[in-house]
């Protein structure tokens, strides 16, 4: 149950998203080779990252919207 801020308890989820900036720390090894490519992985990784929870934060907002829309009609 969420409490809606008044006397009655009203059903539903609460739902809460911590938005952190991204930072990366990048390491480089004078003799590893592999600098360049770990540090272009791991930026690929957090691209996908955003990309996967925006999408899927939008996807539920366009169904959310279109059900709200549906049930108007």
């Amino acid at each position: 149950m969420v409490n809606s801020g008044g006397s009655s308890n009203q059903p539903g989820i609460g739902l809460s998203y911590d938005v952190t900036p991204l930072a990366v720390h990048i390491n480089e090894d004078f003799g590893d080779n592999g600098g360049f490519f770990n540090f272009l992985s791991t930026m690929i990784g957090i691209v996908g990252g955003c990309f996967v929870t925006i999408s899927l934060f939008a996807g539920c907002a366009i169904q959310s919207i279109n059900s709200v829309a549906k049930k108007m009609d």
